[in-house]
């Protein structure tokens, strides 16, 4: 057996690939697109997304998941007036709030990213879930084993 060298890969390129893939597991993004080529013939199907937390974490998911072809951010959530200020300025197209039950209740936002603080993870992730939003927490899901 003969084995070849394989290119080494730009990091960078490297790890939107592994969060792209990450996404279709989280989202279902290969189900609903098959869904949308059988009715149409064309894949037209793009994710609207919410981002909740912009400390440590958030801005990096931000700016990649702003980078995929399929996903729209639109509102970025976070209780902190700067951070929000800040991907106000980098992103002029994102509407802000402080407000979690405004994502929820909002009928446009397909799915909602959580990258705030972990002891919140719980709380935050049950909520989207219970008004049918797909989800895409930062690790740990949780950080007690009972929940």
């Amino acid at each position: 057996m003969v084995r070849t060298k394989k290119k080494p890969r730009n990091k960078v390129n490297s790890f939107n690939t592994q969060l792209m893939r990450k996404v279709s597991i989280a989202f279902n993004l290969d189900a609903l697109k098959k869904r949308e080529i059988v009715k149409t013939g064309v894949c037209k199907f793009m994710i609207t997304l919410a981002m909740v937390g912009l400390g440590y974490w958030g801005p990096n998911l931000l700016r990649n998941f702003a980078q995929l072809p399929d996903c729209h951010v639109k509102v970025c959530c976070d209780l902190d007036p700067r951070s929000l200020t800040k991907a106000k300025q980098q992103y002029p197209y994102l509407s802000v709030t402080d407000n979690y039950d405004t994502l929820l209740s909002a009928p446009e936002i397909d799915a909602i990213v959580i990258a705030a603080p972990a002891r919140t993870h719980y709380v935050l992730a049950q909520k989207a879930l219970q008004h049918g939003k797909h989800l895409f927490v930062e690790k740990p899901l949780t950080l007690d084993v009972q929940q």
